[in-house]
């Protein structure tokens, strides 16, 4: 084999072994629970519960899903 037959072939084993790499994790991911967004509870601050007051106050129609 000529000398860039032997590079290509050296990147290529390189590209398989990192290809290799890729698969297992994705299939680590794909394997492991789904983590919860953490979600604050309704009434969590008594400020946003002014906001949402005033809101509903200033513009009844706009705020129906606050």
């Amino acid at each position: 084999m000529s000398q860039y037959d032997q590079e290509v072939e050296s990147r290529l084993s390189i590209i398989e072994a990192r290809l290799a790499e890729i698969e297992v994790a994705i299939h680590q991911l794909k394997e492991a629970p789904a983590a919860a967004e953490p979600t604050a509870p309704a009434g969590a601050d008594p400020r946003v519960d002014k906001i949402i007051a005033a809101l509903k106050v200033a513009v009844p129609g706009a705020a129906k899903n606050l």
